[in-house]
């Protein structure tokens, strides 16, 4: 069930995210590396895991720490869209092939495959999200 924008925001002024800290790659663990990206989620036992998966806010970051570029995957915080963030931009796009085109357009980037990113959705946030894992409240 979706949830309206002011709910949204009333989560990040809950969880103490400004736009800043929301891409903070220190946030989150990396379970993946692939060609200088690094592919990361919330840890399991990290108190705020759970209570994104409930709320459709849990979310994968690609981060590429040699341009500092980072990716936030659609959830219910980036309104299903794509959130690049960079020194340069701060943009939110529909579909994946739309950030691979504009990473390879404005930073010369190829990012990882989508059925890859895909799987580790899979894996860490959709498993969550449907109670699959064991969530920490």
């Amino acid at each position: 069930m979706p949830i309206s924008r002011n709910e949204v925001e009333g989560h990040k002024a809950e969880l103490g995210w400004t736009k800043l800290s929301l891409h903070d790659p220190s946030e989150r663990v990396c379970v993946h590396e692939e060609r200088g990206w690094e592919l990361r989620a919330f840890a399991r036992n990290d108190l705020r895991f759970g209570w994104l998966a409930s709320r459709g806010l849990l979310h994968l970051q690609l981060w590429h720490p040699g341009r500092e570029v980072s990716i936030l995957t659609p959830c219910q915080l980036s309104e299903g869209t794509f959130m690049i963030d960079s020194p340069e931009f701060q943009i939110r796009i529909g579909c994946y092939n739309g950030v691979k085109g504009f990473l390879y357009e404005k930073f010369d980037l190829v990012p990882p495959c989508y059925p890859k990113l895909a799987h580790f959705e899979t894996w860490f946030v959709r498993a969550a999200e449907i109670g699959v894992v064991q969530r920490f409240r």
